[in-house]
């Protein structure tokens, strides 16, 4: 049933989300949805305000904001778009973020503010800049990252309190490095952990307790499908999950409910075909990826948004 603003399912007990997974490519516009109690295919939800590719989401219980980006030109996008997650049509304008840039990583909140992390605009970027959901605006200035990123990076985690994101690529090398921020307190970001593994182009996604980094490439031509995990509450590296059953990809769209992670789309190692899977695995039980469904198109380096993951209290 629904309450107006999340699915519940009376046979699990379990709230579960919403998920928009948008863009990707040069010019896709297309809006995903998903309802991550039921595994089916995805439905058509709108459209961006304008089609684009290496970018970032966050949404709190009612608002999904997707930042940044690179559309055809190329040109970096310092466009934030808008959407209530709970009423299908299209993308508005928000507001815009303080530089214009892709490639992003983060995309990270807690029920009030959205953190957008460092990308590229022709040289790579430190800076962290936030927006406030309630608020239709430009964004503001947060603060540093410990390095600047990145190449085509992936969505952060949250679990309210702390983001995470990172392990992007950085002058040309892929990267393993962390970073911590505190949602609620602008400042520069601090070392979390590492994830492992030097990846670019994973997909990121958390609940209240965990993050998991799924996929990526390791020099452009590696393609990995393994799944990493680590704490949100306590600093440290990240340890074996499990992996993406339908095999190595990078540029998938990522996003969760507080049960389940959700990894959409993305380029395969097979012939780097663009791939419409929706993969889900549970966060409470290690272990590899089973079919969800598929998307309405097939996808890489767009952006995930839910209604109720580990950012939402």
């Amino acid at each position: 049933m629904f309450n107006n603003e999340l699915w519940f399912n009376s046979v699990s007990g379990d709230t579960s989300a919403i998920i928009l997974m948008a863009g990707g490519g040069t010019t896709v516009n297309v809006i995903n949805k998903i309802l991550s109690s039921s595994a089916a295919n995805a439905t058509d939800f709108g459209d961006l305000v304008q089609g684009r590719y290496a970018f970032v989401g966050a949404g709190n219980a009612t608002i999904g904001l997707f930042a940044n980006g690179q559309s055809s030109g190329p040109s970096y996008r310092n466009e934030i778009d808008r959407v209530v997650i709970a009423s299908d049509g299209n993308a508005t304008d928000f507001g815009d973020s303080t530089l214009g840039r892709d490639s992003c990583t983060g995309g990270v909140k807690n029920d009030t503010r959205a953190c957008w992390g460092p990308g590229f605009n022709g040289s790579y970027q430190n800076l962290i800049d936030y927006s406030t959901f309630a608020s239709a605006a430009n964004a503001i200035d947060f603060g540093d990252a410990t390095t600047n990123y990145t190449n085509r990076g992936q969505q952060g985690g949250s679990n309210g309190t702390r983001g995470l994101f990172g392990h992007g690529s950085n002058s040309s090398a892929p990267q393993q490095s962390i970073d911590r921020i505190n949602i609620a307190s602008t400042g520069n970001s601090a070392d979390f952990g590492d994830t492992g593994t030097a990846t670019a182009v994973s997909s990121g996604v958390s609940n209240d307790t965990k993050y998991c980094v799924t996929g990526g490439w390791v020099n452009g031509t590696t393609f990995v499908n393994a799944i990493v995990q680590c704490n949100m509450s306590s600093d440290g590296n990240c340890t074996s999950f499990g992996d993406i059953t339908s095999g190595g990809t990078y540029g998938a769209l990522g996003a969760a409910s507080k049960v389940k992670g959700i990894v959409a789309g993305g380029q395969t190692a097979s012939g780097c075909s663009y791939s419409n899977a929706i993969s889900q695995f549970n966060f409470a039980s290690n272990g590899d990826t089973t079919d969800f469904g598929d998307l309405t198109n097939s996808p890489a380096s767009g952006a995930g948004v839910s209604n109720n993951d580990g950012g939402q209290s």
